[in-house]
């Protein structure tokens, strides 16, 4: 018996330690969560498609103050409606950058290689500076204007032999 007992305290003092810092955890502000989610599609419906997006937003706003949180689908969104807020977000813009890993950063993404499916980082920063300044540069856009010249007229090329024949 006293063998049972030795064993259990332990176990007791475990549970106790993951349950008090695991409460304490949960209890960090966090924005205040506009109600009406549904199970899988979150708050999409309360997005009307009739009303624009901004107006959609703006009325949540009133309801639940300049910043709350919505779930689109699996993910959350807070959504700041208060300039000096805004302002704090632009500020402090690194911790605001993350993206959430999806399956169309690892598959399509080549195992998040590309830059704008992966997550921000030091290789996210790396493949920036090289993009800005092999690809994006003016001597380079000069260098290519012709490629994306004959681009844009086989695009209209196309355009026009796909829709119907009309007089103007």
């Amino acid at each position: 018996m006293d063998d049972l007992l030795l064993l259990s305290l332990p176990i007791v003092a475990l549970i106790f330690f993951y349950y008090f810092s695991h409460k304490t955890k949960h209890m960090s502000p966090q924005a205040p969560e506009a109600s009406g989610a549904w199970p899988i599609i979150g708050h999409l419906p309360l997005l009307n498609p009739q009303v624009p997006l901004a107006r959609s937003l703006a009325t949540i706003a009133d309801k639940y103050g300049p910043i709350f949180m919505l779930h689109i689908g699996y993910n959350r969104s807070v959504c700041v409606n208060n300039l000096e807020m805004i302002k704090d977000c632009f500020t402090h813009d690194k911790v605001f950058a993350t993206r959430p890993p999806t399956s169309a950063g690892k598959y399509l993404g080549y195992n998040y290689a590309f830059i704008t499916l992966g997550p921000h980082g030091p290789y996210w920063h790396e493949i920036k500076k090289m993009m800005t300044l092999e690809l994006l540069s003016k001597s380079r856009l000069d260098m290519l204007k012709h490629i994306r010249a004959g681009e844009v007229d086989t695009s209209i090329k196309n355009c026009t032999h796909i829709g119907p024949r009309t007089r103007v």
